[in-house]
């Protein structure tokens, strides 16, 4: 029996490995908690923190430079001239006095409160980070009231930052009677001014630009993260700010005329105006900046995050059903998914729980072969709420822990059976044995640590004078009992320990006379069969595959185990050198 081929695409099944993959859905899985999960030891923690920006390059994302063809910006309501924003409050009484001089000279000319549009276009970036990761906040996650979930904190620290703008056009909304006659269009449409070639640098010297954003993440009542941005801290009003532009201003034509005279705005004159007034300009641009970051920014992520991954994180693909050979097309391919389930933040470690399904989308129908049957249900109905037990000393060694579940490995053991996949396998000196019932992985503690036992029922032909004694063929079942190890390449191995002889049990309706001696010298058999492989290594696995990468990183395993609800652990390491 092909046993090595069906766990080794258990790996698969988790989308651990990468490979073209196809949309599939079903309508009614079978789910079963905490298929697979991961823990991050402090240690793994910190690699994250440490490394966020090229871990991010790695699966092709870079933030130190960018590209936005355009960014468009209406204000929710008018400017109150009346009642200027702290930055501004200093030219109140200026403003007030030329409106009150514009509305004595102009009859009726009224300048409204202004409602600003603003279009840049082709904005380009490039900064340095002196730091860029990702932490815990611990203090947050109390203060959010939630349980199953996390706080995550991206933190950049940039020292230097330039941002090259082509162009800026305002326009007032407002007034309809600054208009000016769009030849194009043949309608008349609002003034616009137009800066060029802006460019805005901070650094290299001086404070640098801090910005710090959480990010509370909770699971939706259906499956799958919620994600939401919560208040964001800068120190953006601190920082000095450099600004130059292309001259001259791309300004609307104003021409004034009284009688015979005609005067037009003095454009030099206001590009003085606004070169004298260029810091306190600057200092207003990064207090609007800071609020905004603080007060709209994060419903404004929140609204790209949920735009962008409405599913929050469900995952859905294809897979090769274990123990198939050649070919195999997508419509016959098994179906699984995998959805965040579970969060855990502790001062040790981060724990993230997936919910999984396997499903076989092919008609189920009975088959005239012995045995044959399907299940719909997997081997435990109610799904585990047991969470895998990890001893912390051998966590803290480590940057993190995989978790597989037995519900899983049973579950994908089940369809494949029912698809009639490794039915029959051959044991050295007896006919081939043939399996009546799927196989059944269990890891329930009664074995030593590092162990599980494989439950088999099985039925074969007996030859000679023994087949007198039986009706054949013979039907019995038993445990075989497998140990996990790690291999010299870094994989994982699942080896025979032993069939354990106190377990066989003969089914009585294939056995004519003398059961006790039928069962004699089956034991004897496979006493001769444990002994075999207690000298010479007898694997059930050989290279269980593995993922052999987190996030395009490199990962090593560094040791297997299990524990007594029923799980795989895999303790891993990420490579400390590959950065």
């Amino acid at each position: 029996m092909r046993i090595a081929a069906l766990l080794t695409s258990t790996a698969l099944a988790l989308g651990l490995t990468h490979g073209p993959s196809a949309r599939a859905s079903v309508e009614q899985p079978h789910l079963i908690e905490q298929s697979v999960g991961f823990y991050f030891s402090r240690q793994g923690q910190q690699y994250f923190a440490d490394n966020l920006e090229s871990i991010l390059f790695m699966n092709g994302y870079s933030f130190s430079t960018g590209v936005f063809p355009r960014w468009d910006y209406q204000a929710d309501e008018a400017i109150d001239l009346d009642n200027l924003p702290p930055g501004m409050a200093q030219h109140q009484a200026t403003l007030n006095s030329a409106r009150r001089t514009l509305k004595n000279w102009l009859i009726g000319f009224h300048v409204n409160n202004p409602l600003f549009k603003v279009e840049v276009e082709n904005i380009q970036y490039a900064l340095v980070f002196d730091r860029f990761s990702i932490v815990p906040d611990h203090a947050l996650l109390a203060e959010s009231g939630e349980r199953n979930a996390m706080v995550l904190v991206l933190e950049a620290t940039v020292p230097e930052l330039r941002i090259d703008v082509e162009a800026v056009k305002a326009t007032d909304l407002a007034n309809p009677l600054l208009k000016a006659f769009d030849h194009d269009r043949r309608r008349q449409a609002p003034y616009t001014a137009a800066m060029k070639n802006l460019a805005l640098q901070v650094g290299p010297t001086g404070t640098p630009l801090t910005v710090r954003v959480p990010v509370l993440l909770t699971v939706k009542e259906g499956g799958g993260l919620a994600t939401r941005v919560l208040d964001i801290e800068t120190n953006i009003e601190d920082v000095r700010v450099s600004a130059t532009f292309r001259q001259p201003l791309d300004l609307p034509l104003v021409r004034v005329s009284i009688g015979n005279m005609h005067t037009t705005l003095n454009q030099r004159a206001l590009e003085r105006q606004l070169l004298q007034k260029k810091d306190e300009l600057l200092r207003a641009l990064q207090s609007y900046l800071d609020g905004y970051a603080a007060e709209k920014l994060p419903d404004t992520l929140n609204e790209m995050i949920e735009a962008r991954m409405p599913h929050g994180f469900f995952e859905m693909n294809r897979m090769d059903p274990p123990g198939s050979e050649g070919e195999i097309a997508d419509r016959d391919k098994f179906v699984w998914g995998l959805s965040p389930a579970i969060l855990n933040q502790t001062g040790r470690h981060l724990y993230l729980g997936l919910t999984g399904y396997v499903e076989d989308p092919r008609p189920r129908r009975l088959s005239w072969m012995p045995g044959w049957s399907w299940d719909p249900a997997p081997d435990r109905t109610v799904p585990s709420t047991r969470r895998p037990r990890v001893p912390d000393a051998t966590l803290a060694a480590n940057d993190g822990v995989l978790t597989l579940s037995q519900d899983l490995v049973n579950r994908m053991l089940q369809l494949s059976y029912n698809r009639g996949l490794n039915r029959e396998f051959s044991v050295p000196g007896s006919n081939p044995i043939r399996l009546i019932e799927r196989p059944r992985l269990v890891i329930d503690g009664s074995s030593d640590y590092g162990q599980a036992v494989l439950k088999l029922n099985v039925e074969t032909e007996v030859d000679g004078l023994g087949s007198v004694l039986v009706n054949n063929p013979l039907r019995m079942r038993f445990d075989l009992r497998i140990s996990l190890g790690r291999t010299a390449t870094g994989g994982m191995k699942m080896r025979m320990n032993e069939i354990q002889l106190n377990s066989i049990v003969l089914d009585p309706s294939t056995i004519n006379m003398w059961e006790s001696k039928v069962l004699v010298e089956v034991r004897k058999k496979f006493r001769a069969f444990n002994h075999r492989i207690q000298n010479e290594e007898k694997l059930l696995v050989e290279d269980f595959r593995l993922p052999s990468s987190l996030f395009g990183m490199p990962m090593n395993l560094t040791e297997v185990s299990t524990d007594r609800n029923g799980f795989i652990l895999l303790y891993v390491n990420l490579d400390e050198n590959f950065f």
